[in-house]
């Protein structure tokens, strides 16, 4: 039996029109997926699946977190992720994915959303994950780290402010 089989959707036994559909996605899901960078998270995701005579379209919606480490404090931090994407699902005589079109044999049954599902959420992790933590009325930010790079900064900051003596001979070198 296939693990992720409540992601199928049964596209031949839908009448034309919409129809909606809702997932929840959390660390398990992701265990499917060996080279996974998301190794644990929970996510609410909604599916507007669009039936046509000769496509389908759907519309992927959301809104969730991911455990992940910020980039600029290195706490542990549930990241927010949220965001939207579209596939269209065209007919033709064998499997082929384009971009964002996938190509299925008229006689196809039923349709996995997994992958999909997973590569949207794997696309929408930031590369450089910086948690803002000001809202926050519990910190998860190491305000220790914080207050030493805010140390670093103003200290970076008052040197650039002051001369050079590195360069004060290149002032008169004279140009015709």
């Amino acid at each position: 039996m296939d693990a992720l089989v409540e992601y199928l959707i049964p596209i031949s036994g839908l009448k034309i029109g919409s129809h909606s559909f809702d997932f929840q996605v959390d660390k398990t899901f992701f265990t499917h997926f060996p080279d996974s960078l998301i190794k644990d998270g929970m996510f609410k995701v909604h599916l507007d699946f669009e039936k046509r005579i000769d496509l389908y379209e759907l519309h992927f919606s959301y809104e969730g977190t991911t455990e992940s480490t910020c980039d600029r404090c290195l706490a542990a931090v549930n990241f927010p992720i949220k965001g939207e994407n579209q596939l269209i699902i065209k007919f033709a005589e064998e499997y082929l994915e384009d971009v964002d079109v996938v190509y299925i044999p008229i006689k196809t049954e039923e349709f996995s959303v997994a992958k999909h599902i997973y590569e949207y959420l794997s696309l929408a992790v930031p590369f450089i994950k910086r948690y803002n933590c000001e809202d926050e009325k519990i910190k998860p930010c190491d305000l220790e780290t914080l207050a030493f790079l805010n140390k670093q900064e103003a200290d970076s900051q008052k040197s650039s402010d002051k001369e050079n003596p590195i360069w004060d001979s290149l002032k008169n070198i004279k140009f015709h």
